[in-house]
């Protein structure tokens, strides 16, 4: 059985987990600005680049599942029993 794969599933999530970053970075400073405070002094670089590490090291985690489902899925086999056995 494979556990890591490089696919589709790999690639969104590489691009999805900086921008939810950017996003509840973004969040954090809307809720400092709006209370008077000081902007979080994050690194966002490094943290961009952290969460899309990040990203593509669990897509390819998940990228076999997700090819496996989709295989029983082809074969009109209950989704469940089809990906334990």
């Amino acid at each position: 059985m494979e556990y890591f794969s490089v696919g589709m599933v790999s690639l969104v999530l590489a691009a999805l987990f900086p921008i939810l970053y950017v996003a509840g970075y973004q969040l954090r400073c809307l809720d400092a600005w709006s209370k008077r405070l000081e902007r979080p002094k994050d690194r966002v670089g490094f943290f961009v680049l952290a969460a899309t590490v990040l990203g593509f090291l669990l897509g390819c985690l998940i990228q076999p599942q997700w090819d496996r489902a989709k295989e029983c899925k082809a074969q009109h086999q209950p989704l469940i029993p089809c990906m334990v056995l």
